[in-house]
């Protein structure tokens, strides 16, 4: 039984940050933009767009190595 939650712990961790990173990569892009009238992007379509264009869907995923490391860690520990 404690390897199964352990792994369900695994898994849990692996969705959040997939599904969870995107939005948190976007995010700090628009905050950390140049302040008007020099901004990148004008809202959140068009940063995605942007991102998108420019560097694909890898750029959405840009420094995901570190969050999915702990969220692993954190969410089996949560699930054990």
């Amino acid at each position: 039984q404690t390897t199964v939650d352990i792994a369900s712990g695994f898994a849990a961790g692996v969705n959040v940050t997939l599904v969870g990173h995107p939005f948190e990569t976007i995010k700090v892009r628009l905050q950390t933009q140049p302040s008007p009238p020099n901004h990148i992007y004008t809202g959140f379509i068009d940063c995605v767009r942007k991102t998108l264009t420019w560097e694909g869907p890898t750029g959405l995923y840009k420094g995901v190595a570190a969050p999915l490391l702990g969220q692993l860690f954190f969410r089996s520990a949560l699930f054990w």
